[in-house]
Order: structure tokens, then C-alpha cells, then sequence
């Protein structure tokens, strides 16, 4: 499909009468998966409701009935441009993490407060696995070597 290929942003298809490629198109759209979301305006032959309910049944944005003339498209346009700048934002805030500058913890949904690690294990099929960077090393585990490899003196010495 050409769609996936060329991910466009907007789609404008026609539905003419007795025709079903249209809203086929539509629904095609929105089936597919692991795309990102099209504005979809159906310019219909008919300005019926019922012609207007099935477009957007099929998971059109917008219908716009015949006669139209390009001032219409254009409007239409520039709404979807503003809907898909304001997607684009929701999407960005919805993922970011509030994170503990101290622990770096993740607080969830429920306001809970977890363990990165476990965090995504339960979102995602992602597998930690844990090691020492060498600036923790030398902060961390190096001084706990030198305390524990020096000799502790007798008692009363």
C-alpha cells in the first residue's frame, strides 16, 4: 500500500455514488498499524447524512459534498495542520516520565513511585541487565574495595 510507503499526512479521497473505493480506502487507513495518523477528507457526490455517517464510520476525518471549490479544500487543510500540530504535542507530553532526580524513580499512573527497571519490564518485553558504569565504579565500588582490602588493626594496638 502506498500509504505506508509515503506516510502522507493528508489524505483526500473521493466517494462516488454506487463506489466504495473511498471509504474502503478509509478504513484501510485506519487498520493499519505502526503508521502515523493521516488527516483523511472524503469529498463526497452526496450530502446526505447517511453518506456523511458511513465516511466517518470508515474513519474519515472530514466530508466535504459536491459542488465544492478549492477554498473548501484549503480550509480543510489548514484545520487538519492545526489538529495534527496539536496530536503531535499531546503525543510528546504523554511521553514524558516524572523521574526522581535522587533514586530515579518513575512515578506511574497511579502515582507510585518504581524502580526504573521494573517500570518498563512491565510495560515492555525489554530485559535489563545491570552493571557498573566506570564513573559509579570509581566513586562507589573502589572505595569500598580500599576499606575492605586494608587491614583492620588489632585491638589495642
Amino acid at each position: 500500500m502506498a500509504f505506508r510507503v509515503h506516510s502522507p499526512r493528508f489524505v483526500i479521497t473521493e466517494v462516488a455514488r454506487d463506489e466504495g473505493a473511498g471509504l474502503e480506502l478509509c478504513r484501510r487507513i485506519r487498520a493499519a498499524k505502526d503508521v502515523k495518523y493521516a488527516y483523511v477528507i472524503v469529498l463526497s457526490a452526496e450530502s446526505s447524512k447517511m453518506n456523511y455517517l458511513d465516511a466517518m464510520n470508515a474513519g474519515a476525518d472530514d466530508v466535504v459534498p459536491h459542488p465544492f471549490d478549492l477554498s473548501d479544500i484549503l480550509l480543510r487543510l489548514r484545520v487538519a495542520e492545526r489538529l495534527l500540530q496539536l496530536k503531535t504535542k499531546v503525543h510528546q507530553l504523554e511521553g514524558l516520565l516524572p523521574i526522581c532526580s535522587y533514586c530515579k524513580r518513575i512515578r506511574d499512573d497511579n502515582d507510585q513511585w518504581q524502580a526504573v527497571d521494573r517500570f518498563v519490564n512491565q510495560r515492555s518485553e525489554v530485559a535489563f541487565s545491570h552493571g557498573v558504569c566506570p564513573d559509579c565504579y570509581h566513586e562507589h565500588i573502589e572505595p569500598q574495595l580500599q576499606k575492605i582490602s586494608k587491614p583492620n588493626p588489632a585491638p589495642g594496638s
